[in-house]
């Protein structure tokens, strides 16, 4: 099997062009897939994602993930990738030169475990991918570096404090997810994640099909409210600040693609921090 699959992506130069779960089914170019706005990962990330059918789609009929690495020359960099419901397969590549590592079962079972030194300082892509056509699932992809200082584990809720956007909360992973039907008492702290703008927010994920609607409402007594529904991987993004009444948000959306969606806690004001109650429902 080993040997099989070994033969096939030494055919297959240039596919990995996928988007976390939003890459039309077609092979693709390296080039685009660089220019796209797909997930960064960095040491420490934990990515928790789905296969499904509009992911890339390679040559071999298996779909694929892709995420962003910047490595360094001499980097130790070593890639897991489990899953409870298909066969993985991980890929660690250099869109830009020969250098590209694979591996099946490393991590025992059907799980992957792979260990390479980066030739050089440069963009990789990190590949999720299965071993059998056209099979989908769940999967958790980590990533682990012997350099100092290339990143920290996010916590399950939150973000590591460090300003940025929506897309690296999304690509730090480990964030919790949210259903409908439930409703989330949390609390925004110094500690969370650092917008840009200089406020904390939250991020919850979604796994959401195209067509659906979804109401989300934020409410606070401590703080102005700010809510974000953001598609990580795409362009769409919805803000809401005093929807609910008062200073709750609340908002109404059409989810225009499949794939995972981020509804983000936020708040209007620089520096807020307290109690919050995030719910989602159907309208």
């Amino acid at each position: 099997m080993r040997a099989l699959r070994f033969l096939l992506v030494a055919a297959s130069p240039l596919l990995f062009t996928a988007m976390p779960a939003q890459a039309q089914s077609a092979s693709g170019d390296i080039g685009s897939f660089l220019r796209s706005n797909g997930g960064t990962l960095t040491s420490g990330s934990t990515v928790n994602g789905v296969l499904q059918s509009g992911d890339l789609l390679r040559s071999d009929g298996t779909y694929a993930d892709g995420y962003l690495y910047n490595g360094q020359a001499g980097e130790q960099l070593t890639v897991t990738l489990r899953s409870d419901q298909f066969d993985t397969w991980v890929v660690v590549d250099d869109p830009n030169s020969s250098f590209r590592e694979t591996n099946d079962d490393g991590d025992g079972g059907t799980n992957s475990r792979l260990t390479v030194t980066l030739p050089r300082t440069a963009t990789y892509i990190i590949v999720a991918n299965s071993l059998t056509k056209g099979a989908t699932g769940s999967y958790s992809l980590t990533v682990q570096s012997n350099r100092s200082g290339a990143g920290n584990s996010a916590s399950s809720g939150a973000a590591a404090t460090g300003g940025g956007e929506l897309s690296a909360m999304f690509a730090r992973g480990g964030l919790p997810r949210i259903a409908i039907g439930q409703s989330v008492n949390g609390q925004l702290t110094s500690s969370d994640f650092l917008r840009t703008d200089g406020t904390y927010a939250d991020g919850f994920l979604y796994n959401a099909m195209a067509g659906e609607k979804l109401k989300i409402t934020l409410r606070s007594k401590e703080f102005d409210s700010w809510l974000v529904v953001d598609e990580p991987n795409g362009p769409f993004r919805e803000t809401n600040d005093d929807g609910g009444g008062d200073n709750d948000s609340q908002m109404i959306v059409t989810i225009p693609r499949s794939g995972p969606y981020l509804i983000v806690a936020n708040t209007v004001s620089k520096g807020t921090t307290g109690a919050y109650t995030l719910s989602l429902s159907r309208p």
